[in-house]
């Protein structure tokens, strides 16, 4: 591109060079009025003299430099003033293009300004992708520990909800195995057993305050007096009756804590461990409800403590 000798479109230049050192003028960052300036001398000298393909790939590396200007902003006040000097600077490149296509017809020049906005529009939305892209990833992981949340939730909801089912059943008893006569009053069934049967006085049984009681029908075995299933007002009275059960062991009579299914269930799992320990070890075992927490405790005899050995969780 030939030598621009007018003394008028230099005057131009130096104009349309005022024009960006009033945009320049808006960063307030030391650095980046720098970093710029010396982006503007660089296309300065290069509008000075463009005749090849050589200056508009200049050009092009100074919009590049101006992009990484760009990405070391990041605060959004920096960022918009940044914008606006961008914007200036579209408006100066646009007024010069204007001026080179009257005076020389540079449609050469013209494509190639053109590319470069183009190229620019394309770092713009590598950037907005990238910005949308970080943005969703985040709120992938919000929602991950949202989801996280709602099931610790759920589960200490459920925990709590079956911890209080079988804190409600704590006063119940179970008791199997009694021979009743057909029309016998389950009442008297019951303290003829506390006081014959397991030895407790007579006015302590019949003070028992027992909220209510009912048989249980045996569903396998028919030739089996149906159990009986009562519930103390007091746990210490079923307490009194557990510790003295060990009376009937022999008569084969069961009495054993009246439980809910998921604590049979678990139970019965854990049942299997002390077996091999009263046959292995010759150790006496019990097996104490807390909640929903089964704990296996063990000793070596009736003068002896009972220790925890195992415990097992109903829910699983």
């Amino acid at each position: 591109m030939g030598h621009i000798e007018s003394q008028t479109e230099v005057e131009k230049l130096r104009q349309d060079h005022n024009e960006l050192e009033r945009g320049i003028g808006y960063i307030e960052s030391q650095t980046e009025v720098e970093k710029l300036r010396q982006d503007h001398n660089e296309l300065q000298r290069g509008m000075g003299h463009i005749e090849s393909q050589t200056e508009v790939e200049k050009l092009r590396q100074d919009h590049n430099e101006l992009e990484r200007g760009i990405g070391y902003i990041e605060s959004q006040t920096e960022v918009e003033k940044l914008r606006q000097d961008h914007n200036e600077l579209e408006r100066g490149i646009g007024h010069i293009e204007s001026q080179l296509r009257e005076r020389y017809g540079a449609h050469r020049v013209t494509t190639e300004v053109e590319k470069l906005r183009q190229d620019h529009q394309r770092a713009r939305e590598r950037k907005g992708q990238h910005r949308v892209t970080t943005e969703v990833e985040k709120l992938r992981q919000d929602h991950n520990e949202l989801e996280r949340g709602i099931g610790h939730i759920k589960s200490q909801l459920r925990w709590k909800s079956l911890d209080k089912i079988i804190t409600s059943w704590r006063e119940n008893i179970l008791i199997d195995g009694i021979k009743q006569k057909e029309s016998e009053d389950i009442w008297e069934v019951l303290d003829n057993f506390f006081v014959k049967e397991l030895g407790i006085e007579k006015f302590k049984a019949e003070s028992f305050p027992i909220e209510n009681a009912h048989q249980k029908p045996q569903l396998l075995a028919k030739t089996r007096p149906n159990a009986i299933i009562g519930r103390f007002m007091h746990y210490s009275d079923k307490q009194l009756i557990m510790e003295n059960a060990y009376k009937v062991a022999n008569k084969k009579i069961r009495v054993v804590d009246d439980l809910p299914v998921i604590t049979k269930e678990a139970r019965n799992d854990l049942a299997k461990v002390p077996y091999k320990i009263r046959t292995d070890k010759k150790l006496q075992t019990r097996i104490k409800v807390r909640g929903i927490v089964l704990v296996l405790e063990t000793r070596l005899n009736s003068k002896d403590v009972w220790n925890t050995r195992k415990t097992i969780n109903c829910v699983r």
